[in-house]
């Protein structure tokens, strides 16, 4: 049957059913513009712009600089297989940025991953070919890549272990090759190698434990307030301090030998305390170090000018009450170290927070003043330290250090709160 056509629409009909005209390509279309194919070198030749470029299979894959909690995991994990490497020294352990390349299209930086050791020793990334096992922490930016893309690649090379790290619900997905489904621990991460005598074995508690922030000190001071007792007299005295800053841990100290270290400082400073009654109290403290970062290598060495300030708010309890001619004092609490200078210029973030302990030894001078002698430790963790090959860029280190601060005050009172029982008027 030969077809119907209606002249206004330019549609026609077959078997009595309406058919849409085709439209003939022509000026008013466009055609789709063909993906690009990308290669390897071509990602190698893109511009250093902050953000990592991957490529799997030709499609390029963009994420940008990752965030702060991504680096810390990152970190921890590294810094843990390291340890376990120095004792079963089956492969090197390395990080991003990096070159795996495994073809002309294939280009990819897994956040942490061990290879053999006869391929770390090239020093050539055009060498490494064998994953023993390959890590990636997951972002926003990154999840479908590390949980699909990155993950079939991994199993089609063949990689014995896959961990995909997921910091916000604090669990690993586990892929082998064959896998067609992760197993999930939630627990601990072991991992038994080829030719280790033992496995590593990592809890998950250590690896995603939170960052205490500044805001937690201020809950506890609140927190102490709270539990102070309500009758007695309060305090307010300030003690003007002169010191010494005693590093005793290096920041950075690297396999070849060199080494970064803050150097011993005089330090100023002040507290400011509010006791309650005769007992306890809260303390507030701000030092500052005119310090300097020395690098040593080869038998040389140079500084540069690295300040730190350090702040506390701690409680105290009196040993042995002020009222004596002789008192003592233990106090603890958060402390905060932050580094400045030529030495720091740069580094993503100059704040640590950690604990801090410490004792004060007091002699009376007369009914007001009290020479006051001070020692304190300070317990933390430095995120970040030059990189002993490249000065001016930073590593996450995530080193423990324990920082002593000795010092001299003079005891001032300054005000009395509150009246009536509790003894406090002997202060």
């Amino acid at each position: 049957m030969d077809p119907m056509t209606n002249g206004d629409c330019g549609c026609h009909t077959v078997e009595g059913v309406f058919v849409l005209p085709h439209r003939r390509r022509g000026a008013d279309t466009m055609s789709m513009v063909a993906p690009v194919y990308y290669t390897a070198d071509m990602v190698r030749a893109l511009p250093d712009d902050g953000n990592r470029y991957e490529v799997v299979y030709g499609e390029l894959l963009v994420t940008p600089a990752p965030r702060l909690w991504h680096q810390k995991v990152a970190s921890r994990l590294e810094t843990a297989l390291a340890v376990y490497l120095e004792g079963e020294p089956v492969g090197e352990v390395l990080h991003a940025p990096a070159d795996i390349s495994w073809g002309r299209d294939v280009l990819v930086q897994p956040d942490v991953f061990v290879v053999p050791k006869g391929e770390a020793r090239t020093l050539s990334w055009a060498a490494i070919r064998t994953l023993l096992l390959a890590a990636e922490i997951l972002s926003p930016s990154s999840q479908r890549y590390d949980r699909f893309t990155k993950r079939r690649l991994y199993q089609a090379r063949s990689v014995r272990t896959y961990w995909v790290l997921d910091g916000d619900e604090r669990l690993v997905e586990l892929w082998t090759p064959e896998a067609e489904f992760p197993a999930v621990e939630r627990e601990r991460l072991i991992w038994h190698p080829t030719g280790a005598g033992r496995p590593f074995i990592l809890e998950l508690n250590e690896l995603f434990r939170p960052t205490r922030p500044p805001f937690v000190a201020v809950a506890m001071v609140l927190g102490l307030l709270c539990l102070m007792p309500r009758t007695g007299t309060a305090q307010l005295s300030l003690s003007p301090t002169i010191g010494v800053y005693i590093p005793t841990t290096e920041l950075v100290k690297a396999a070849s030998g060199d080494e970064f270290k803050q150097e011993v400082s005089v330090t100023v400073g002040g507290r400011l305390g509010f006791n309650f009654g005769q007992r306890v109290g809260l303390d507030a403290t701000v030092v500052y170090a005119p310090s300097n970062l020395q690098f040593s290598t080869s038998g040389s060495s140079s500084t540069t000018d690295a300040n730190v300030l350090t702040g506390s708010g701690r409680a105290f309890v009196e040993l042995l009450p002020k009222t004596n001619p002789i008192s003592l004092q233990l106090n603890g609490g958060v402390g905060i170290v932050q580094r400045s200078g030529t030495a720091y210029e740069g580094v993503p973030d100059n704040s640590d927070v950690g604990g801090v302990v410490g004792a004060t030894l007091r002699f009376r001078l007369g009914k007001v003043l009290r020479l006051e002698l001070h020692a304190e430790d300070f317990i933390y963790k430095a995120q970040y330290a030059p990189d002993p090959a490249n000065p001016s860029s930073f590593d996450l280190v995530d080193k423990q250090m324990n920082d002593i601060h000795l010092g001299v005050g003079i005891g001032i009172p300054l005000l009395g709160l509150g009246g009536g029982g509790g003894g406090g008027g002997g202060h």
